[in-house]
C-alpha cells in the first residue's frame, strides 16, 4: 500500500509525551507497516528502523498488539482492510462489466449472423425469383418438311409474278463476295420479301427454319 491517509492533529494528540527518538521510530514503523501490509517482526528492527532496542520495544508495546504472526497496529489493519475491501469490489464490477460485455459481444454476434444468414437468404431468393422471371419459354419454331429442292419450287406460287430461280442465282453471285454468309431459307425469303410486296401469313412459315443449301 504506497497510499494512507494520515491524520495529523490525531497523531500529534497520541504523541506528544514521545521522544524525538521514538517519534521517529513510531513514524518509520507506520511507513514499514503500510508499504508491506505485513505485521511487524521483531528481529532485525534495529536495522532496518536504525533506532535501538529501547526505542523500538518501548514503541512496539505502547502502540501495536502482539500477534503470533508479528506485531499489528489497529489503525493500520483497519485501512488495509477497507482498501482490500474497496479493491474486491472494484474487481468484482469489473469482472460483471467484463461478463456483461462479453453476453453483450454474444448476442450482437448471433444477432449479427443471423440477420446475415437472413438477408443471404433473401438475396438468393430473390434472384431466384429474378431468374424465373426472365426465363422465357422459347416454343421450337416450326420447319419444313420439304428438301431444299422442293421448298424452292414451293416459292414460286408464293412469288407467281418473279422469277425465283433468277433471283436464286442473283443469291448465289451476292453470297459470293461476302465470306460468313449463308443461303438460308430466312434469307431467300428476306430476299424475295424486299422486291415483292409482303407476302402472306402463310408464306412467312416457310422462313423458320435456318437450313442451308
Amino acid at each position: 500500500m504506497h497510499y494512507f491517509q494520515f491524520d495529523i492533529k490525531a497523531y500529534h494528540h497520541a504523541t506528544t509525551h514521545l521522544t524525538n527518538e521514538e517519534d521517529l521510530c513510531y513514524r518509520r514503523m507506520l511507513d514499514m507497516a503500510y508499504d508491506t501490509e505485513l505485521p511487524l517482526k521483531r528481529e532485525g528492527l534495529e536495522r532496518k528502523l536504525r533506532a535501538t532496542s529501547e526505542v523500538i520495544e518501548a514503541v512496539l508495546v505502547e502502540f501495536f498488539n502482539p500477534t503470533d504472526a508479528g506485531w499489528t497496529h489497529r489503525k493500520v489493519t483497519s485501512e488495509l482492510e477497507k482498501t482490500y475491501a474497496k479493491s474486491q469490489k472494484a474487481r468484482e464490477s469489473a469482472l460483471a462489466r467484463h461478463s456483461s460485455c462479453e453476453r453483450n459481444a454474444i448476442a450482437m454476434r448471433t444477432h449479427t449472423d443471423r440477420t446475415a444468414i437472413d438477408m443471404l437468404l433473401k438475396t438468393q431468393d430473390l434472384e431466384l425469383k429474378t431468374k424465373e422471371e426472365k426465363t422465357v419459354v422459347v416454343k421450337p419454331l416450326p420447319t419444313s418438311k420439304l428438301s431444299d429442292v422442293e421448298w424452292m419450287d414451293s416459292l414460286k406460287t408464293h412469288y407467281p409474278h418473279l422469277n425465283v430461280e433468277s433471283e436464286s442465282r442473283k443469291m448465289d453471285a451476292w453470297l459470293s463476295t461476302r465470306r460468313g454468309k449463308l443461303k438460308t431459307r430466312r434469307f431467300v425469303v428476306n430476299w424475295l420479301n424486299r422486291i415483292d410486296a409482303p407476302i402472306s401469313a402463310g408464306s412467312l412459315a416457310l422462313a423458320t427454319s435456318e437450313h442451308d443449301f
